[in-house]
């Protein structure tokens, strides 16, 4: 895992300090039985995605705030910056 975070993520923050890794993945790595299967759909997705990388981005940002997934639009945001997506916050809307 650490090899794939490396090599495709570029600056995206998913390891501490320390080295533990942060959001999905130590959840993926602990438990392979579902980890394995999140890893293949998640990389089925985003080989096989029909929507220009910008505007994929946006819609994960979208999804995420909506349900306030913090990790994943901290994530996200640094793949949008990578294909020219302006990232500019809004407030969080009034749940």
């Amino acid at each position: 895992m650490h090899a794939v975070i490396d090599n495709n993520f570029g600056e995206l923050v998913a390891r501490r300090r320390d080295g533990a890794l942060i959001g999905p993945f130590n959840g993926w790595l602990h438990f392979p039985q579902f980890g394995s299967p999140a890893w293949a759909l998640n990389k089925a997705l985003w080989e096989h995605g029909v929507l220009p990388g910008g505007i994929h981005q946006l819609v994960i940002l979208v999804t995420a705030a909506k349900f306030g997934a913090r990790y994943e639009i901290s994530g996200h945001e640094y793949f949008a910056r990578a294909r020219a997506c302006p990232t500019t916050r809004s407030p969080p809307s009034p749940r």
